[in-house]
Order: structure tokens, then sequence, then C-alpha cells
């Protein structure tokens, strides 16, 4: 019991990088959502390509995976090695972004062609 306000002042440390990668996580997952959903509407077909290839890539792939290439392969190929928090949060706000690109894409192919053109 002597031992409580180390440990709260251990887990307390924990909660800027939480708030961080969560807030910059729901951030990017937000735009890459609607980046990617509407580029699947796109009428040029190399958009929608590229989007597609992207949603796919990362809803078929697990995101240890994704975090390992990013963090380990991805500084190989660029020469820039990424601080742990950001590759984190950027495999989150990438996969999760490919998530909700397939949901922006049905929200937007449910609304009724009349109602769209109104």
């Amino acid at each position: 019991m002597h031992h409580l306000p180390q440990i709260g002042s251990v887990l307390l440390q924990g909660v800027p990088p939480t708030v961080i990668a969560t807030v910059g996580g729901i951030a990017l997952t937000i735009a890459a959502s609607f980046v990617a959903g509407l580029a699947l509407l796109s009428r040029r077909r190399w958009v929608r390509v590229l989007s597609r290839i992207y949603v796919e890539g990362f809803r078929g792939t697990s995101e240890v995976v994704q975090l390992f290439w990013i963090y380990f392969v991805l500084p190989l190929l660029v020469g820039v090695q990424l601080v742990p928090l950001f590759a984190g949060l950027l495999v989150l706000g990438l996969n999760h972004g490919a998530y909700g690109a397939e949901v922006v894409r049905g929200a937007v192919r449910s609304v009724p062609r009349a109602q769209y053109e109104a």
C-alpha cells in the first residue's frame, strides 16, 4: 500500500503521450476517412484506383505489421528515423482511416439521387 503514490506518479507520466496519440490519431483518421472515402467516389479512374489501393492495403494487413513496416522499414527507405509515438499515431490514423473511408463512401452512396440533386 505504501507504493501507491509512486505507482500513481508513474501512471500520470503516461497521460500526455496517451492524449497526444488519441487526439492525433483521431484527427488523422477523420482526415484520411473523408479524403479516401470521397476519392473512392471520384469520376477519375486513377483517383479511385489509388484510393482503393490505400483502403485495401491498410484494411488487408494487421496493425502490428503496419507498425513494424512504418517504424523499421520506412526509415531504411527514406533515411529518417521516426519517433515511436509518431509512428504509432501514423499507423492508427491511416489504418482506421481506411475503415472510415468505406463508411464515408457508403454514407454518401446511401443518399437518394433526388435528394442529392436537390
